[in-house]
């Protein structure tokens, strides 16, 4: 469905084999990439919102959340930071603007690797740092989700289980098969 210019929008639907009727949403990845030292990886957009941002973008047709993360990872840090995929930390949804009303938000957390951060494509001569949670709660640093601090915490704590090992959870149970 088509939203009308001036109007309020609705989600356009999509319909599975047996009829049943399901909302479609764009998607956002806020992708929370975090060293070895517990530091998480932010940018500062030239001519973007102001601050220091996770990486963050949208999901391209046909794209899985984990793909679509993956990808962000090297259009905004560079093609040689290497980085572990280890799951979402948190999914919510919230209104965008006026003709996408409907949004979904999903916070995926990934242990950097190594390689060097080079901001690539639409983030060239971006500023590039590693910040402490300290560091960003202290300094008020946004990081895409002002506020919303509670948003890394999260995501360090995804980061700590799989850092530590003392859970048999998988944290990315599907990366094999392509679901």
């Amino acid at each position: 469905m088509t939203p009308a210019l001036g109007g309020a929008s609705q989600s356009p639907e999509i319909a599975s084999a047996d009829g049943r009727r399901f909302d479609c949403f764009p998607i956002a990845v806020l992708v929370v990439v975090i060293d070895d030292d517990g530091r998480l990886l932010l940018l500062s957009r030239k001519g973007g919102r102001p601050g220091w941002q996770v990486i963050a973008g949208a999901l391209e047709k046909g794209e899985s959340v984990r793909d679509g993360a993956l990808r962000e990872v090297r259009e905004e840090a560079g093609a040689a930071v290497r980085v572990c995929p280890l799951g979402v930390a948190h999914a919510c949804s919230f209104v965008f603007e006026e003709v996408v009303r409907e949004m979904v938000d999903v916070v995926y957390v990934m242990a950097y690797e190594g390689g060097e951060v080079v901001p690539s494509d639409g983030m060239r001569g971006a500023q590039v740092r590693w910040a402490t949670m300290e560091e960003v709660d202290e300094q008020q640093l946004t990081a895409n989700a002002p506020g919303e601090l509670w948003l890394l915490q999260r995501a360090l704590q995804v980061w700590r289980l799989w850092r530590d090992g003392d859970t048999d959870v998988d944290l990315e149970p599907y990366a094999v098969g392509g679901r």
